[in-house]
């Protein structure tokens, strides 16, 4: 994937809110001072500018009364010839004036949302002093990938200063062939010994902290654009170090547990996260209850069982667990069966994405937990619908992750929209 080429436009700037701005107190300079009000009556009608002008018209009207007040006697003025046309000036006029200057501030600030909402491109200048604007092309490059099934869709966003909106995920997790279960949106950074920022939104158009599965994926591709194989990414997690090792398996750094309940965060105290109050089903015969928690960039809640981790109807209950008030950010829920002192097997309803083949950092929750509880050592190879990963949480604290990732196609997107084409040798 290359960064898009920008396109530019060196025409005339017509944004109406740039020019609304120039004249903001027009009513106000008009009543400050007539002749400069009969310039700016004068200037306002040769620049069509209609409101701009009755604004003026009433300021000079209410500045004629007050004038003819000042110059006049009392009797004059009050009396039934005059009074009326005095009433107009001194009232009527002002109100009108005024209701034209609000109406006018209201239009300059819708003014200024209609290029966002009417002109799918964003802007950017690039020299203001000739206003000159660069436009963005509307059209990124994507990839459709997978992490053992855990599919993904790695975008790159380098060189735009824009998002991947969130109804442009939800437009593209509801196609076929781009359905997903993260979006990985690459952005350039200026942090020091950074390579870049990752953007990582779930299907229903939500952020995530950390997705590691989705980093193999952004790893395999910017290797195989680039051929290095050593990257750092920021992402809302924290920083992420990840490499591609010689035999294509990718090892992501997830960076440190956290086991503190206000971190994880819960919404009530628990001094032992190891084990929660929390199940699932009758109080005397609970299908599931007790589960570890911990947040590893994403909260984590795994429930250990004896059987088959298939024999449990997750598709039912991890929406229920994931909303559960328990959870104030919501929460990933896994269902960990301990297979041995090295491996586990893991389902995992995940947060915002529902029932998936992988879920890397929760993967790693499974693994710490385990080993916290003396359940494991403290590398195990974990089972997850879509294959296995290896999982090492290191004397360091830091927990390695290493597994696969798969390229299935290529193509361009709005990021806006989600509108998107698959490259030829693809479609």
């Amino acid at each position: 994937m290359s960064p898009p080429d920008w396109q530019e436009s060196t025409g005339p700037v017509t944004d109406p809110a740039r020019f609304a701005v120039q004249d903001n107190h027009t009513g106000f300079v008009v009543g400050a001072w007539p002749g400069g009000g009969l310039l700016l009556l004068a200037g306002s009608f040769a620049a069509a500018r209609f409101r701009t002008a009755l604004i003026a018209l009433c300021a000079l009207v209410f500045v004629g009364g007050l004038m003819r007040i000042a110059s006049g006697d009392t009797d004059t003025i009050l009396s039934v010839q005059v009074l009326p046309s005095m009433l107009a000036e001194l009232v009527l006029f002002p109100v009108l004036g005024f209701w034209l200057f609000r109406t006018q501030t209201g239009t300059r600030a819708d003014a200024r949302q209609a290029p966002a909402l009417v002109i799918p491109a964003l802007f950017r200048h690039i020299e203001p002093e000739h206003e000159r604007v660069h436009a963005m092309g509307s059209m990124v490059p994507f990839a459709k990938m997978n992490g053992l099934g855990n599919d993904i869709v790695v975008i790159d966003m380098r060189g735009r200063s824009d998002a991947v909106t969130a109804e442009a995920a939800i437009a593209l997790a509801s196609g076929d062939r781009t359905g997903f279960d993260q979006i990985m949106a690459i952005h350039d950074t200026d942090l020091d010994g950074v390579d870049y920022r990752i953007d990582i939104l779930n299907r229903d158009g939500s952020h995530s902290q950390a997705c590691g599965n989705g980093t193999r994926c952004v790893v395999q591709a910017l290797a195989s654009e680039t051929g290095r194989k050593s990257y750092t990414f920021k992402t809302l997690a924290g920083i992420l170090t990840a490499e591609e090792h010689e035999d294509g398996l990718i090892s992501v750094d997830m960076g440190v547990p956290e086991f503190r309940w206000d971190q994880i965060p819960l919404a009530e105290e628990f001094y032992d996260t190891t084990r929660i109050e929390l199940q699932v089903g009758p109080i005397d015969a609970p299908v599931l209850h007790s589960p570890s928690v911990m947040s590893i960039g994403n909260p984590h809640a795994i429930f250990w069982v004896k059987e088959d981790v298939w024999s449990y109807d997750l598709e039912r209950f991890g929406p229920l667990l994931e909303n559960h008030p328990i959870f104030p950010e919501r929460a990933n829920i896994s269902i960990a069966r301990v297979r041995d002192a090295q491996t586990l097997d893991l389902r995992t309803w995940e947060r915002g994405a529902g029932l998936t083949r992988a879920c890397g950092s929760a993967a790693c929750a499974a693994a710490v937990c385990a080993a916290r509880t003396d359940r494991t050592g403290r590398t195990v190879t974990v089972n997850v619908p879509g294959g296995p990963l290896l999982i090492d949480w290191r004397a360091s604290n830091h927990v390695i992750m290493t597994g696969p990732a798969e390229w299935e196609f290529s193509g361009t997107v709005d990021p806006v929209t989600g509108d998107w084409k698959a490259d030829e040798a693809a479609a």
